[in-house]
């Protein structure tokens, strides 16, 4: 745990350092898109740390989160009904995370894939790297230096994408998950009083056993419903600040964005 940690922070600051250095150093010069590009790419790394610090002040309360959804969610017995409500869930999680997997790794891929053709047929001395680094040393561009800065570059790149879309991955199984619940709940408020139920038990007790059968798993079900309403406020203690902070940059990311589409 420690360890992975060391070693997501320290590819993501080094991604950030080497962003800022460049926006530094291009900020005044005549290329303003060059700027606002850089820019984005700083604001997607400030994003990143932000998820990760948000998210290791509510580490304990994550866990909680976590661990209830594992024991109440994951590894209960259903009936064929409630079975399919949480398969269906279990497939519209995947479609959802596989499409934001696929495009957060997708953006990565490209920062990649785009020097490895630019570079294509070019001099040693003329190569690029995915980010660009302005160090007074112009060996940069030759081996062994241009494939170690490369290598780090991927792997930075990788961690910040990585880190970008797994916290909303999460976020988007446990809301879907929840809402899966309250559909099983609604289900079973909904056959709380079944007849069929009602004359298998009555052969072999009485009336006021069966009213008080009825009564417990009417009780149960409202304390399920409780205990669901106290987790969807877990939840948004939890993730109401990572939320709003990604809305507001994402905000910020789609003015700029929308200024390089239109130059």
């Amino acid at each position: 745990m420690n360890f992975a940690l060391f070693y997501t922070f320290s590819g993501i600051l080094v991604a950030l350092s080497v962003e800022m250095r460049d926006l530094y150093l291009t900020w005044g010069e005549d290329a303003f898109g060059e700027t606002i590009y850089i820019t984005c790419n700083v604001i997607t790394i400030i994003l990143v740390l932000m998820k990760i610090f948000v998210l290791l002040i509510y580490y304990d309360e994550l866990q909680d989160i976590i661990h209830y959804a594992k024991r109440n969610f994951w590894h209960l017995d259903y009936d064929s009904y409630e079975q399919m409500i949480i398969n269906k869930c279990k497939r519209t999680c995947t479609i959802f995370v596989c499409i934001f997997t696929f495009f957060a790794e997708g953006t990565v891929t490209t920062y990649i894939i785009r020097p490895l053709v630019v570079n294509h047929g070019r001099d040693e001395s003329d190569r690029i790297l995915p980010f660009n680094i302005r160090l007074p040393d112009y060996r940069i561009s030759f081996t062994p230096y241009f494939e170690i800065l490369f290598t780090l570059q991927v792997i930075c790149a990788h961690l910040v994408g990585v880190c970008y879309h797994c916290f909303d991955n999460i976020l988007c199984i446990l809301n879907l998950h929840t809402a899966a619940q309250f559909r099983i709940l609604q289900y079973r408020l909904a056959n709380v009083c079944n007849t069929n139920d009602h004359k298998k038990f009555h052969e072999r007790s009485g009336k006021s056993r069966y009213s008080m059968y009825k009564y417990g798993m009417f009780k149960a079900h409202i304390q399920q419903h409780q205990a669901l309403i106290e987790f969807c406020r877990q939840l948004e203690d939890v993730f109401s600040l990572l939320v709003l902070g990604q809305v507001s940059l994402f905000s910020l990311l789609i003015c700029l964005d929308g200024y390089l589409i239109l130059m």
